[in-house]
């Protein structure tokens, strides 16, 4: 077994690219440009890309958390160890972030006994698997779990968190069970130094974060081909369908129990109101012929012929599905672990904790707390 622990791993991870939320349509304008790159082709770009392919541990490509300033206050030290053997990689993290937190949630961030184990050398699978309603889905570079494009029951069903403008500046916020965990991943918060880096969009993103599946999670610029001669932001396939207010500024201009934020509508990037609850629902992957947009899961073939995913500004932000098989997803998310990707329904099981109950349900009485999952059936 390979043991690398990162407190003495050197730290070679540089942020290129950032998926903030756009302010208004003309940051989401800008944001759609693709950069033309020649410099790309001929420098490799000072970023440790890895191996995820089974030839080695790709431990430098997390974050040497212990040199970071960490959360401050009275919060504990970050911790983050990787080991891997000649076939998975395991992580494990206390999950307290490596930059200054500040509390603005009900919750509070604790240390956790979080722990993943993954493919070195993952495989598509026949057919996409459903990500997980609640719980886990796959961890950051710094160690900090992430969870689906939705919350529980309370207080927007099911709805997008990112969209409805409740998460921290890193897209985070501790749940029920007072671990903290992201919605989305942002490059400028996965970096050393944290929240204060200049992004290069002109070079390829980094792999910031690994799914369940054990394939690996970049930001959202990549290349297209080999040499890299054009750097372009990915976008995802899946699109905003119930709506109204296409081009808000905020969410003043919305109706009761709608939300202004960025979406994607007729395949351009945009702002609109979109409904608070059972974000599922209101959103459809629909394929593009331009090789910017991606899969149902969010991901795509890279140009080296593996797949990886893509952080993107909009829904789903992470992961639409499992392209490979996942390890243990799911867990450690209040009210239950089943459930989850498009169809509800979805994966069993595996995380750090179990949820309170398992299973369908017909009422409340049969577990801690009952709801209509994406409009489908009655999950606990």
């Amino acid at each position: 077994m390979t043991k690398i622990p990162l407190f003495a791993t050197p730290l070679l991870l540089l942020c290129w690219g950032c998926t903030n939320l756009p302010a208004g349509p003309s940051d989401i304008e800008a944001s759609q440009d693709s950069t033309k790159n020649e410099a790309t082709a001929q420098e490799e770009p000072s970023v440790a890309q890895g191996d995820t392919n089974g030839d080695g541990c790709p431990a430098e490509l997390f974050l040497d958390v212990a040199a970071e300033e960490g959360p401050g206050g009275n919060y504990p030290a970050p911790e983050l160890n990787v080991t891997c053997t000649d076939t998975h990689m395991t992580v494990t993290s206390n999950g307290i972030t490596h930059y200054p937190y500040e509390n603005s949630n009900p919750n509070d961030m604790q240390a956790q006994n979080h722990s993943w184990t993954i493919p070195l050398n993952p495989q598509v699978a026949d057919a996409p698997t459903e990500i997980p309603l609640l719980g886990d889905a796959g961890f950051a570079i710094n160690g900090i779990p992430f969870y689906g494009p939705n919350e529980a029951e309370f207080p927007d069903p099911y709805g997008d968190p990112v969209f409805n403008g409740i998460m921290d500046a890193c897209a985070g916020h501790p749940g029920g069970q007072n671990d903290y965990h992201y919605h989305s991943l942002l490059v400028h918060c996965l970096s050393a130094g944290g929240l204060d880096q200049d992004i290069d969009r002109t070079r390829p993103s980094p792999i910031i974060g690994f799914a369940l599946d054990g394939f690996p999670i970049y930001g959202p610029m990549g290349c297209l081909d080999e040499d890299c001669t054009e750097v372009v932001e990915f976008k995802s396939g899946w699109e905003l369908t119930v709506y109204e207010s296409p081009g808000c500024e905020s969410s003043m201009e919305c109706s009761m129990d709608y939300a202004c934020g960025a979406a994607i509508i007729d395949g351009e990037v945009t702002t609109a109101c979109g409904p608070k609850d059972y974000v599922w629902n209101n959103s459809e992957f629909i394929a593009k012929g331009d090789e910017i947009f991606l899969d149902e899961c969010n991901g795509r073939m890279g140009p080296d012929g593996t797949y990886r995913y893509y952080a993107t500004t909009t829904f789903p932000y992470i992961l639409g599905c499992y392209t490979g098989t996942p390890n243990g997803a799911g867990g450690n998310g209040p009210g239950g672990n089943n459930g989850g990707g498009n169809n509800g329904g979805g994966n069993n099981g595996g995380g750090n904790n179990d949820g309170e109950g398992e299973g369908e349900c017909e009422t409340d009485d049969d577990c801690v707390t009952c709801g209509e999952a994406q409009g489908q059936e009655c999950i606990c």
